[in-house]
């Protein structure tokens, strides 16, 4: 009721206002309750992870994720953190001068977990600001020791910063603490493909995570010794970061710059790894805000998928596949014996579409002492295999249509990707420029994982859908080189756009299916491309009886059988 009312009511010969009734009064006494309650509600850190209280871990609703950001960082209206840490410079008149700081940014994102909840997320100190333990700092200086030769100096600086058995160290790690708006673009994603597009055809769920964009982190050190050499400490965290920090790092994530792998001025460490120098266009990933970003661990889940269809195809055993695959790559059980790092440069976007990326870099590939040779040339092969039957990244199974279909305009679709160099150390390349090279290639690349997992008899996994076997699947070529494509129309027929195993759907709309067909114009040079097509059809079900039609207008279109065998 308004105060006054009834006064001015009866100035005014007018009926006052009249009482609430006893429901009425139940009711606002409900509503207020329900507000009390809900301004009450705990944070959602301290709900149980269950549906209906809080869920973070699930992209497919964000809105207890987006909350539960909201309590933490508290952001203030400028969209700054209302909580920051401040940094202090080198040897700075501040009054807690004995704490000496190095400040560094890092290019890309950085993940450190706290081992705690069902969300990935660093470790918060007070006021709720994150930070990487100085645990963890310290474990990279120790990680680095054991690269120094034992009678090197600075395998005993090493020792006298971090201790050793019988002597404590005597340098104090207080941790790294991120400086300025350490919330930008921090709400990070994962999104597991491989069963969806090798095993079947349910759908896999995005998972949030929690790592720094492009973080500048203030390290901070301090000790009991007056005679540390400081710059020194500098150095050494800086050779030390070049292997990484946090986890994900064979993804990209948490490198100050390129690894000694990667770097030329390393010879011994360079000369043993695989080079290779790529000029990729296509369609960029989405964080969950629609926020596109180029993601490097592309490259990592196009090898992994291809590693399980190629095995797969010879190895009946999804046990010992999946057991080849993670001691390779790694998993969340154990670290991988190879390492990837992509060190891109970004071109110019001379497209109008959003939500497209155009990049030029170079990928290098290491391995593990406890690695053999044999696995980084096999790393090798399935990374030719890749960049030569699609690409890489999202919708690498089509070709960029801007280029071999401008007519196009609905969206964007595909991706296209060129050799920018050799590939270096490489062992045994067969240079794929034509349909008889092409068959040599992917019959040694078979010869080769029946050697490295094969059945005895070889046999595939048969309830996979991209099980890499010649009874399974069909490659067909171009028999000549061409200079546009003959098949990216048959894509956008209705009668075949609309079949699950070539358009991936049923009617217009949203594609339900992953597509069983792979189209690549591979560049050969001087305007010319080698014109492939993959088909996958150990399951003809979702093929709708469009099989035979399929195969046969691709004949038409000039395209023979390559590789596998002519299904019937």
């Amino acid at each position: 009721m308004i105060q006054g009312l009834d006064q001015w009511a009866a100035q005014n010969d007018m009926e006052p206002e009249p009482e609430p009734t006893q429901s009425q009064i139940g009711r606002i006494i409900v509503k207020k309750q329900a507000e009390f309650i809900l301004q009450n509600e705990p944070p959602m850190m301290y709900r149980a992870q269950v549906q209906g209280r809080c869920n973070l871990q699930f992209a497919g609703d964000s809105s207890n994720l987006k909350k539960w950001q909201e309590e933490w960082t508290l952001p203030q209206r400028d969209r700054k953190p209302s909580h920051q840490y401040e940094y202090q410079p080198l040897n700075s008149d501040h009054p807690n001068n004995l704490i000496h700081s190095i400040k560094i940014e890092f290019p890309y994102r950085v993940l450190s977990n706290s081992g705690q909840d069902s969300i990935l997320r660093p470790v918060l100190s007070v006021h709720g600001i994150p930070f990487v333990p100085g645990s963890s700092v310290k474990g990279i200086f120790r990680r680095l020791g054991k690269f120094k030769p034992n009678d090197s100096s600075d395998k005993k600086t090493i020792e006298t910063y971090c201790g050793i058995e019988e002597k404590p160290g005597i340098l104090r790690f207080h941790g790294a603490y991120p400086i300025g708006d350490w919330t930008n673009c921090m709400v990070d994603i994962v999104h597991p493909q491989q069963s969806r597009q090798v095993r079947n055809n349910n759908p896999t769920s995005a998972f949030t995570l929690i790592s720094f964009y492009q973080p500048q982190f203030s390290f901070e050190f301090s000790s009991a010794e007056t005679n540390i050499n400081w710059q020194d400490v500098d150095r050494i965290l800086h050779e030390a970061l070049a292997f990484g920090l946090g986890g994900k790092t064979s993804t990209g994530y948490g490198f100050l710059s390129i690894p000694n792998y990667a770097n030329p001025q390393y010879s011994e460490q360079y000369n043993q790894a695989l080079h290779v120098s790529f000029k990729g266009i296509g369609v960029c990933s989405s964080l969950l805000n629609r926020q596109p970003e180029f993601r490097p661990n592309m490259f990592k889940a196009a090898l992994r998928g291809h590693i399980m269809r190629l095995l797969g195809g010879v190895c009946n055993s999804e046990s010992a596949v999946e057991q080849h695959v993670n001691r390779l790559l790694g998993s969340t059980d154990q670290e991988g014996v190879i390492k990837l790092f992509w060190n891109s440069e970004e071109l110019d976007d001379t497209t109008t579409l959003s939500k497209i990326y155009t990049r030029n870099g170079s990928l290098h590939i290491t391995a593990e002492p406890r690695a053999s040779r044999g696995d980084i040339d096999f790393l090798g092969k399935v990374l030719q295999f890749a960049y030569i039957m699609g690409g890489f990244g999202k919708s690498w199974r089509r070709v960029w249509h801007q280029k071999f279909m401008p007519e196009y305009q609905e969206f964007p679709i595909g991706c296209h990707w060129e050799l920018n160099s050799d590939w270096i150390n490489f062992k045994k390349t067969i240079e794929v420029n034509s349909k008889d090279s092409l068959e040599a290639f992917l019959k040694d690349l078979h010869t080769i994982c029946l050697n490295r997992l094969g059945s005895r008899p070889p046999a595939p996994i048969s309830n996979w859908r991209e099980a890499w076997n010649p009874n399974r699947v069909t490659v067909y070529t171009s028999s000549k080189l061409v200079t546009k494509s003959q098949a990216i129309k048959l894509f956008h027929q209705k009668l075949f756009k609309t079949t699950p195993a070539i358009g991936g759907r049923e009617r217009p709309g949203e594609p339900r299916f992953v597509s069983s067909v792979w189209h690549r114009m591979l560049p050969i040079g001087d305007n010319q491309y080698l014109e492939i097509v993959t088909v996958f059809h150990g399951d003809r079900s979702p093929w709708r009886n469009q099989f035979q039609p399929f195969t046969t207008e691709l004949k038409k279109k000039g395209l023979e059988l390559t590789w596998g065998t002519q299904p019937s």
